[in-house]
């Protein structure tokens, strides 16, 4: 087929398609500009064609496209008008894969995700999702390993510039809500993700347009992020300026002077000694092993009916050389946790304080112990501690 590129028309003519590209995959080109009604790929060729329902759609995609070129898996994928002014699919043979896809618009695509059948372009009025748009949905199954803003970040702005981030928690899953500039960036994203893991074997993604067209966000924090406004305060300083009256009080200090921004590092410090994260005084003899800071973490807030030492171990393993674990008796949702060197003990505090597990944030602190000790063999703290170092 030979195409007239300056001649408008409905039907559009995609050059350079990747191997086994599917329909769904060239409907995701078209879908951000209007309805699709018909999709022809000629897999020998690599080529495919794309008819929206009018050519004013069909206009908006090629004026867009001239300035952006269109990719799809990573591989530029070159756009023009065809020459014909509408497709007409014949049966399926070999190489050639058609469909109508009526029902498939702007209004009303569901995303289907690549395992699902490409013959299935829209949805019907049931469907809870959103129209296609520049916000998209993320839920995260079997989320073995904590997922934070950062990691989200570093994930999908491959797919254009993120400028807001809200995460929560609903029904025990972790969701996200990411918005991008436009419904192109989204809809690129959407189509390349959906589906696949985070990690080896676990932390799934799965990705829908969102009914929300526009994120609002107030604090930059470990579950929402405006990346447009880095101004934007944390919203922490309103809980830990309540508690500085009671920290002026246990330690000493005019509460005038602890709110002096030169004190800042000594406020934090101070506010978590006070919740019980360090305390005590450290080999060196600096209160709280501010000075020499220690080799153990204080885990808090876990998940008791769910959590493991070897849970523990292989999570906060991931920074560093995990010598014991040990979930307290007394406090089943509280761990302490033992590294090899205390710069490991700073860097795992550092990402997973306040990071998602079994549906429960993390509070990780500095603790007042040295090192874990063991327990007396067949006690009743024995079965929740665990030595790595054999």
């Amino acid at each position: 087929m030979e195409d007239s590129p300056g001649v408008p028309s409905k039907v559009l003519h995609l050059r350079n398609l990747p191997e086994g590209v599917s329909e769904s995959e060239v409907m995701m080109v078209g879908a951000p500009f209007g309805t699709v009604a018909n999709v022809l790929i000629l897999k020998q060729k690599s080529q495919g064609f794309l008819e929206m329902a009018d050519t004013a759609a069909a206009s908006a995609l090629i004026s867009y496209y001239s300035s952006v070129p269109a990719s799809i898996r990573d591989r530029p994928v070159y756009v023009q008008y065809s020459k014909h002014q509408e497709l007409k699919t014949q049966p399926q043979s070999s190489g050639v894969v058609g469909s109508n896809l009526s029902v498939l618009t702007s209004g009303g695509l569901g995303g289907a995700s690549p395992s699902s059948s490409p013959s299935v372009g829209g949805v019907d009025g049931s469907n809870q999702l959103g129209c296609v748009n520049s916000v998209l949905r993320v839920i995260i199954e079997n989320m073995i390993y904590p997922i934070t803003i950062d990691i989200l970040n570093q994930i999908f702005s491959k797919y254009g510039n993120i400028m807001r981030v809200v995460t929560f928690l609903k029904n025990n899953q972790f969701h996200a809500l990411i918005q991008y500039p436009d419904a192109i960036s989204a809809t690129a994203a959407k189509t390349a993700l959906d589906g696949q893991n985070i990690y080896n074997g676990c932390c799934t993604l799965r990705i829908d347009f969102s009914k929300l067209s526009n994120l609002t966000v107030k604090y930059n924090n470990e579950r929402t992020k405006d990346f447009t406004r880095p101004d934007l305060p944390s919203g922490e300083n309103e809980s830990a300026a309540a508690a500085l009256p009671d920290i002026s009080a246990a330690f000493g200090i005019p509460h005038a002077l602890l709110q002096s921004p030169a004190l800042a590092n000594v406020r934090t410090a101070l506010l978590s000694l006070a919740a019980g994260g360090s305390g005590g005084t450290s080999p060196s003899g600096a209160v709280g092993g501010l000075a020499v800071p220690g080799c153990v973490l204080l885990v808090s807030n876990l998940n008791e009916k769910m959590i493991t030492h070897t849970a523990l171990f292989v999570l906060f393993g991931v920074y560093g050389d995990v010598i014991r674990v040990k979930i307290l008796y007394n406090k089943r949702d509280s761990a302490l946790i033992q590294f090899r060197e205390s710069y490991q003990a700073q860097t795992a505090l550092s990402n997973l304080n306040g990071v998602m597990l079994y549906g429960k944030k993390l509070h990780v602190t500095m603790s007042k112990h040295a090192q874990v000790q063991m327990p007396q063999a067949g006690s009743n703290e024995d079965a929740l501690t665990e030595d790595y170092t054999n």
